[in-house]
Order: C-alpha cells, then sequence, then structure tokens
C-alpha cells in the first residue's frame, strides 16, 4: 500500500471515526453540559412544585397561622425554662467565677 493510498483511506474517514481509532475524542463545549443540566433542574423543580401542592397538609393562611403560634410556645417554654434555671443557680449559692468579657 502506498502513502497515496493511506491519505485516500485517511481523507475517506469522519472526525470522529480518525479520533476513535486513536482512542481520543472531541472535546465538548460547555453548553453540552449546561443544557441538559438546566433541564434536570427544570424538571425537578417541576415535579417537587406538584407534589408540595398535593401533599400540602393545609391552606397557607392555616400553615402560617400554626407556625405563628408553635413558635410563640416554644418562647415561652424556653423563656420559663431559663427562669427556672437562673433561680436554681441562685439558690445553690455556688461561687461564679468572674468573667471580664460579660460586662
Amino acid at each position: 500500500m502506498s502513502i497515496k493510498d493511506k491519505i485516500q483511506d485517511f481523507s475517506s474517514m469522519s472526525k470522529e471515526s480518525i479520533l476513535d481509532s486513536l482512542g481520543l475524542q472531541e472535546k465538548r463545549s460547555n453548553t453540552d453540559y449546561l443544557l441538559p443540566a438546566l433541564g434536570i433542574f427544570g424538571a425537578g423543580l417541576a415535579v417537587g412544585a406538584v407534589l408540595g401542592v398535593l401533599f400540602a397538609p393545609k391552606p397557607g393562611r392555616e400553615l402560617r397561622s400554626d407556625l405563628r403560634h408553635r413558635i410563640d410556645d416554644m418562647r415561652h417554654h424556653k423563656g420559663h425554662a431559663l427562669s427556672e434555671g437562673a433561680q436554681e443557680a441562685s439558690a445553690s449559692h455556688a461561687p461564679r467565677a468572674h468573667n471580664p468579657y460579660a460586662e
């Protein structure tokens, strides 16, 4: 086989087949990565929104009201527990170390 025949064989081959025969591949552009990622993200967003609407336990107004009441209850219980802890600490008459950063 002459060089001329080899050149003709290469000219009839496509770019992909030449790179594939060498064990290489064409470099992918950023859009080849970005577009599928955006598609998957959009599909996940849509599925999440649909599932959120389907499984919502209560209407928005009721849910916000319940959350507000629970937060108020937690504040009340936390404040009550803190005041009890302060009373117990003062009743024990334990000597306290001076903290220069407290003031």
